[in-house]
């Protein structure tokens, strides 16, 4: 769900775990490698990526890792593959948007190497992908945001005016709504995924407005979380446990569990069953959670937060479930009725109680 390049030059590709008990003489290590486009520790997207790194190293110690990060979506992220299939590197997991199409070239010059691209559903020869839909963990947030706030004024910055980024600011307005309907929700989208002057000055802009939760969707919590306890704003974060980046007003927020898929992708690799196709993280498959919720929410609302998270997993709960309109007032889908697959997929609209108009 990563697109657009990146600023960051610093390429650096780091050996990460020895293979364990591997004696002179013994087999040549089972090689994976991981390539960010960011830094590791960015509380955000790639933190969440490097801590399934960390659990496939603990749990598959016989295997060597090698990681390289701040990797821009340039033909610097395709050398950085091919470097690591010449190494000998059976899998690559490629974990930004941008680096579907090198993914591919390196794929095909280099038979031998598997590559997982952490994208939006495409696949190719030897190239897989794993992503995720936060709606529905956006739609709980929300409405913890609909509960605690007192104003109704929320706030929202995100990275693209994309049908997934939509889906989910749209779920978080709906989640809110459904506590209170007169909450309105603000968005500011930035254009880039990683600009931390950008979103400083769009979570203070939202502020001044007069909001008093604050949600986003770029790659990093650290720089709204930061505005978010300075100016007294709950927050929501995304991807990543970042509860405790923002603890005294810490609302909800949701984070990738992306260890066990791994291991099972590189447990395929080994046994010679893998092959290219999606994965995808919802909140039934397990790998996309919800975060500890904040300790401004009680008990029972604690209590009913769960019991609709359970309900998404269980699939009794559907989103976007009619009566559903856009924030011009068009009717999109009747009571009775959900939004069908195809205006989904291309979702180009806010819903009720999204203020103004997308940019075109």
């Amino acid at each position: 769900m990563r697109i657009h390049t990146r600023n960051s030059p610093l390429l650096a590709v780091v050996l990460l775990a020895a293979c364990a008990g591997l004696a002179l003489g013994d087999t040549e290590p089972f090689k994976v490698g991981f390539v960010y486009a960011g830094p590791r520790v960015d509380a955000g997207w790639y933190a969440a990526q490097d801590q399934g790194r960390q659990y496939l190293q603990d749990h598959m110690p016989g295997v060597k890792i090698l990681v390289a990060e701040n990797v821009p979506e340039t033909s610097d992220s395709e050398r950085v593959m091919e470097r690591m299939a010449r190494e000998g590197v059976r899998i690559i997991f490629a974990t930004s948007y941008g680096y579907f199409d090198k993914a591919v070239r390196v794929a095909r010059k280099y038979p031998g190497t598997v590559i997982m691209h952490s994208g939006d559903g495409q696949v190719d020869y030897h190239v897989g992908n794993y992503f995720g839909t936060t709606e529905e963990a956006m739609y709980v947030a929300g409405v913890a945001a609909g509960m605690k706030s007192a104003s109704g004024r929320l706030g929202y910055v995100s990275a693209h005016p994309t049908p997934l980024l939509l889906r989910g600011l749209n779920a978080f307005a709906l989640g809110a709504r459904s506590v209170n309907p007169k909450a309105t929700l603000q968005v500011i989208f930035l254009n880039t995924y990683k600009d931390s002057v950008k979103e400083a000055e769009a979570a203070n802009s939202l502020a001044d407005q007069g909001i008093d939760v604050l949600a986003q969707e770029v790659d990093s919590n650290i720089t709204m979380a930061e505005v978010a306890e300075k100016r007294g704003l709950y927050f929501v974060g995304q991807y990543f446990d970042a509860s405790g980046v923002a603890p005294h007003v810490w609302l909800a927020g949701n984070y990738y569990d992306w260890g066990p898929m791994m291991v099972d992708i590189v447990g395929q690799v080994q046994q010679g069953t893998w092959k290219a196709r999606p994965v995808l993280a919802t909140l039934a498959s397990g790998q996309i959670k919800m975060a500890p919720f904040g300790s401004a929410l009680s008990a029972a609302e604690k209590a009913r937060l769960n019991q609709i998270v359970d309900e998404f997993k269980e699939h009794r709960r559907q989103l976007w479930a009619g009566p559903l309109r856009k924030n011009d007032g068009v009717l999109l889908v009747p009571a009775g009725g959900t939004l069908d697959p195809a205006t989904l997929s291309a979702m180009d609209f806010f819903v009720e109680g999204v203020s103004g108009s997308l940019p075109r």
